[in-house]
């Protein structure tokens, strides 16, 4: 059982509107450029721009897994995803087969 103080600690959290407001500002705002550059790229991933060649591919596959169009995702966003990818890996030379 929840002890009474935690229940209305965390209704009083989840309530607060400068909280809602908060989580809201740290999203993305901007649309896509033409030409993707790493920092985009890098958001588009979640990640940083400086990752290592296994955390793009990471974050890549996670993303993938979630919105592959065989399954039901958009084409534009699987598009864009790839795009982040290939810019990451050619950013500084880290290219390498691509075997997964």
């Amino acid at each position: 059982m929840i002890p009474l103080r935690n229940l209305q600690a965390y209704e009083q959290w989840r309530d607060d509107p400068s909280r809602k407001f908060n989580a809201m500002r740290w999203h993305y705002r901007g649309g896509f450029e033409d030409e993707m550059s790493l920092s985009e790229a890098a958001k588009v991933l979640g990640i940083r721009e400086s990752s290592s060649i296994d955390a793009v591919r990471k974050a890549h596959r996670k993303i993938m897994i979630l919105n592959h169009p065989d399954a039901g995702g958009s084409n534009f966003i699987a598009g864009k995803v790839n795009e982040a990818k290939e810019k990451l890996l050619t950013s500084k030379g880290k290219k390498e087969m691509d075997m997964d």
